[in-house]
């Protein structure tokens, strides 16, 4: 989930079920389509969500039950997507405090989707670089993540905005988001105690390979 939470989700679920706004009903699940994404979902995951949403309740599934098969559909086109283009599909270089790490790129919905979720173990020198398109609050979950990440927000400038360190494993329905402490267009993601190894802080540079940059600028 791109998280408003698992939580506002409910909340609103219930208050559309009561009828007691009168938005229609294409604005409200607009609203529950945005918030269930995957990890930093993006619009192929809110499109899947809406359109099984709609179908469901045409069918007379309760707006409670289509969110859970909603959210499940969402992971299983991300654990497909995971098992189609495995880790090193897209890898380049980058530095943090001059270690160098091979990272792959996250740099559509579609990778943004999947991530590292379903994966069992990752080599210590590698990683995951998020790219967005816009500079702006980012927050990430740790929904069918298996292993523990260190998540390192970086501006737009390659400056780091903030590190949310050793984010654990979530595989419960309501996982904690970790939002960056700042608008950030990168997101980088290590294996769990890299960050405190490196000695980060903020305004520390993200050096990044120069086939990266130039498909960026």
């Amino acid at each position: 989930m791109k998280p408003r939470d698992i939580l506002a989700l409910r909340r609103t679920a219930e208050i559309y079920a009561r009828g007691a706004d009168r938005r229609s009903k294409d604005d409200w699940l607009a609203v529950l389509a945005d918030g269930m994404g995957g990890h930093a979902c993006g619009e192929v995951a809110s499109a899947l969500a809406r359109e099984t949403i709609v179908r469901e309740i045409r069918h007379g599934t309760p707006l409670a039950q289509a969110i859970r098969i909603a959210d499940e559909e969402i992971i299983r086109l991300s654990r497909r997507r995971n098992d189609a283009l495995p880790m090193g599909t897209t890898v380049v270089a980058a530095r943090v405090q001059g270690q160098r790490y091979e990272v792959e790129l996250a740099m559509d919905d579609a990778s943004r989707i999947r991530g590292l979720m379903f994966r069992d173990r990752m080599e210590p020198d590698h990683g995951m670089l998020f790219v967005f398109e816009r500079e702006e609050p980012q927050a990430f979950w740790m929904r069918n993540t298996r292993i523990p990440l260190d998540i390192l927000y970086f501006d737009s400038s390659l400056r780091l905005v903030s590190v949310s360190a050793g984010a654990p494993p979530c595989t419960t329905q309501e996982c904690p988001s970790y939002p960056s402490k700042g608008p950030a267009r990168f997101v980088l993601e290590l294996n769990s105690g890299h960050a405190r190894k490196l000695g980060v802080a903020p305004g520390d540079a993200l050096t990044i390979a120069p086939e990266l940059r130039a498909r960026i600028s």
